[in-house]
């Protein structure tokens, strides 16, 4: 018989513009907990088949530490392969981003390009400010 998991809308690292970014960071985290529970799942039950559908990514953004936990996941799916990759996680006394200074939408990035709009109240990359 054919074991199959399936997974949909994911939505990894949505934006959550509404949390602080400390909330944020941690939902995020989350959502990547989630990958490692359904590696899990499939290598416990021996799936033959992981489907991820729907959207599997959300935002203008994807992190490192999703791209690991995707790596992560899908290696586990694979019988008899290890992953490639090791997470590290995001740390909180390590901020990274920047923050609208009108709306407190959180940007999380190293950089902040100069032509970045805020999808939020529309202002430009200079009402930003770096994450404190």
């Amino acid at each position: 018989m054919l074991t199959i998991i399936h997974g949909a809308d994911f939505h990894l690292d949505a934006p959550f513009a509404a949390l602080p970014p400390d909330k944020a960071r941690a939902r995020r985290a989350e959502q990547r907990e989630l990958l490692d529970r359904l590696a899990g799942l499939a290598e416990e039950r021996r799936a033959d088949v992981v489907l991820l559908s729907g959207d599997l990514l959300d935002g203008g953004q994807t992190y490192q530490e999703t791209v690991q936990a995707l790596a992560r996941t899908l290696a586990a799916s694979v019988r008899g392969e290890e992953p490639a990759l090791e997470a590290e996680p995001e740390t909180a006394d390590k901020p990274r981003g920047f923050v609208c200074k009108i709306c407190g939408f959180v940007y999380e990035s190293d950089t902040l390009p100069e032509d970045f709009t805020c999808p939020i109240c529309r202002r430009p990359a200079s009402d930003f400010e770096p994450l404190a």
